[in-house]
């Protein structure tokens, strides 16, 4: 969206993103901002070093609609500030970054390393972050909306996803097969079901094939692939 496009977005009431630096706050700020609203959003503070958060501050609407408080976990009163005045909070902000941990684990199943002994269930869910980011406003811009929702578009067994990834990576099938698949396929494993949130009339925009050309096209990008 450019700026053209977001002087003509129509203005929303407030709301706040705790981890509003992290990969999904830092994505759910932007699409606040593209949707209009105006944006409260804490960022862990780090007293020995000023923290780069350009590509926050920088998101188109930044300027006029953005507010940044910097807060720890650990002291929840200093989210008050942040929170005060807002019709909704999306608290997204986590002490450690386990997207880290999911990206590694995703990187492993096309290099092929073996050093981490990791046993995944039989079926595997996958969203796609622009997906969780829609599913979030959508929630709370539904008046009907009450308790918790899964936010699951994809589940695939493990040997089906291998298949995926042979066929449409054929250039990483040698770390495909070399690849240690941990088998839980004995132990019993709840599926993740999406009904709930379907039934509200939030639909999917991405598949797997998405998911993984633009993960891929990353990881290419930043010489890790």
């Amino acid at each position: 969206m450019n700026r053209g496009d977001m002087e003509g977005v129509k203005k929303k009431g407030k709301v706040c993103v705790t981890g509003g630096s992290g990969y999904l706050g830092s994505w759910m700020v932007m699409r606040l901002l593209q949707f209009g609203y105006f944006v409260n959003t804490t960022i862990r503070s780090h007293p020995d070093r000023k923290k780069d958060v350009s590509y926050v501050t920088n998101l188109p609407g930044a300027q006029e609609r953005l507010h940044i408080f910097y807060v720890d976990l650990d002291k929840p009163e200093g989210f008050n500030a942040a929170i005060e005045g807002c019709i909704g909070v999306f608290h997204v902000a986590h002490p450690i970054d386990f997207i880290i941990h999911k990206y590694v684990s995703f990187v492993l199943v096309l290099t092929g390393h073996q050093n981490y002994n990791m046993s995944y269930p039989p079926y595997v869910p996958f969203v796609h972050v622009d997906d969780v980011i829609d599913a979030h406003i959508f929630l709370l811009e539904n008046p009907n909306a009450k308790g918790r929702y899964i936010c699951s578009a994809v589940e695939i067994t493990r040997v089906k996803l291998a298949e995926f990834l042979s066929t449409r990576y054929p250039e990483f099938q040698n770390q495909i097969n070399e690849y240690t698949w941990a088998s839980s396929e004995e132990v019993k494993f709840p599926r993740y079901s999406s009904k709930k949130l379907l039934e509200t009339g939030f639909k999917y925009k991405h598949g797997l094939e998405e998911m993984y050309d633009g993960a891929i096209a990353c990881c290419k990008q930043r010489s890790i692939l």
